[in-house]
């Protein structure tokens, strides 16, 4: 039987975190213990996220959590409950830590799930993949559908930036740094590039088609969630997600005040893709017009 598969492929700072959550709470899918793999960027991408070192990092950060989480259990009785969901979770991680990067090494992080479970994986880089990439993701089953979020190709930028300073422990730097240093600095990250949807978004149109990729739109995720939500399980054919906690924030940017203008040099690259995404059929881009 051929295994259903989720896979939210971008964009960076467009609620990607939030929609995981949702989905985790929800009988008709399987989240593995960490929401980006990094396996189809690390294989047919730029950047390798699954070498030895990094996987033994996150190995190592899961075992240091759980051991606090443990001792700090309030009685014996929770102290044992904690134990059992860590050592279950510690399986995951061995296969994650071990063996050669392939097909059948992603394939078994999904294990766990039930036979009629989405497979998701929540990986927002995915977007930067090659074409063998996306036919990589396209032979895993017939049943793949791929979600890529849009935001304001402006804003998520500068919320990106803000995500990223934060990341590589850079901030302080930041609220020091002068308006082309924090140019500089965005375009040695090519941070710009998340920004860039259409040409990606075409390059899955082609192997997916409409009817396993949708598009949706940042906004609407946040002024209407439970909308958005009917969007995404009307479109996978699964049982409404009911009500969410619309007020709960997941993986916010840190509160950073940059200099007047530092995105300025930017504004005529995302105002071109906004008109692109217009120009193959992204409607609710055209708000995005300035």
């Amino acid at each position: 039987m051929e295994r259903k598969h989720l896979i939210c492929v971008g964009a960076a700072k467009a609620g990607t975190t939030w929609l995981s959550e949702q989905c985790r709470r929800h009988p008709s899918f399987f989240m593995p213990p960490m929401k980006e793999i990094h396996y189809f960027q690390s294989v047919y991408g730029t950047i390798d996220r699954l070498a030895p070192i990094r996987r033994l990092s996150q190995v190592a950060k899961f075992l240091t959590a759980s051991s606090k989480a443990v001792q700090a259990a309030a009685d014996e009785k929770k102290r044992q409950r904690l134990v059992r969901r860590q050592s279950n979770l510690a399986r995951w991680y061995a296969l994650y830590a071990s063996g050669r990067i392939d097909e059948k090494w992603y394939l078994n992080l999904f294990d766990a799930a039930a036979g009629d479970q989405f497979l998701c994986d929540f990986s927002a880089a995915s977007c930067k993949i090659s074409d063998a990439g996306v036919e990589a993701m396209h032979r895993l089953s017939s049943q793949t559908y791929v979600l890529y979020i849009l935001r304001d190709p402006f804003d998520r930028l500068v919320s990106h930036t803000k995500f990223h300073a934060k990341f590589v422990g850079d901030l302080n730097w930041m609220r020091r740094a002068q308006q082309k240093e924090v140019e500089a600095y965005v375009r040695d990250r090519s941070l710009i590039d998340d920004s860039l949807y259409a040409h990606r978004i075409q390059q899955f149109r082609k192997r997916f088609g409409s009817d396993r990729l949708l598009v949706l739109d940042f906004d609407e995720l946040r002024r209407q969630p439970l909308t958005f939500l009917d969007r995404v399980s009307t479109f996978l054919g699964v049982p409404g997600f009911g009500s969410v906690d619309i007020e709960r924030h997941t993986n916010p940017g840190p509160e950073l005040v940059l200099p007047e203008g530092a995105f300025d040099a930017f504004k005529a690259e995302t105002d071109a893709e906004v008109e692109r995404l217009v120009e193959i059929g992204i409607d609710f881009a055209a708000k995005w017009r300035r």
